[in-house]
């Protein structure tokens, strides 16, 4: 069991049977678990996440249980380079094991078959491989080689460089 505090709020997770309990740092009262209720992340898609409410503020189950483990990151930090991944793709798994700090766009890899992704700002097909949580990343101009040949050198790319790297 891991404990730690969020906004005035002592919190303990059990990781074993994926349980959250919660008392105020300032009462003598005993842990009560916490209702987790799953919330649809994103509109129009099937994909739902725990959320909880912490003194007035809500934050997701993943983040508060990666904070109990890791009390040295910033929870507050919503930025892109800042998110957490569900390993196994299972974001109503928050195992411990399964969490860990992501950019968007690993994130968005972990959540995808295509291995690739069209970065419509500079118009150029990126992909990436990941070894140890280190990115390897290299993108194609879709201007120079057009869109369909930018998306094979990318996955041609990802092919070679992923035998020698995996996500993670």
């Amino acid at each position: 069991m891991e404990i730690g505090v969020i906004r005035n709020t002592e919190l303990l997770w059990d990781n074993e049977n994926q349980r959250l309990y919660r008392k105020s740092v300032d009462s003598d009262e005993d842990f009560k678990e916490v209702k987790i209720k799953p919330h649809q992340a994103h509109k129009n898609k099937d994909y739902w996440v725990y959320r909880i409410n912490i003194e007035g503020r809500k934050f997701y189950l993943h983040r508060v249980i990666y904070k109990l483990y890791n009390p040295e990151w910033n929870i507050y930090d919503t930025s892109t380079d800042n998110m957490i991944d569900h390993r196994n793709n299972n974001p109503l798994d928050n195992n411990i094991d399964n969490l860990q700090i992501a950019d968007a766009f690993m994130n968005s890899q972990n959540n995808s078959s295509n291995h690739w992704y069209h970065c419509k700002i500079k118009n150029r097909i990126r992909t990436a491989v990941y070894k140890d949580g280190i990115k390897k990343e290299k993108s194609f101009s879709v201007k120079k080689y057009g869109y369909y040949p930018a998306i094979d050198l990318a996955l041609a790319w990802y092919d070679e460089n992923s035998s020698h790297y995996y996500k993670g």
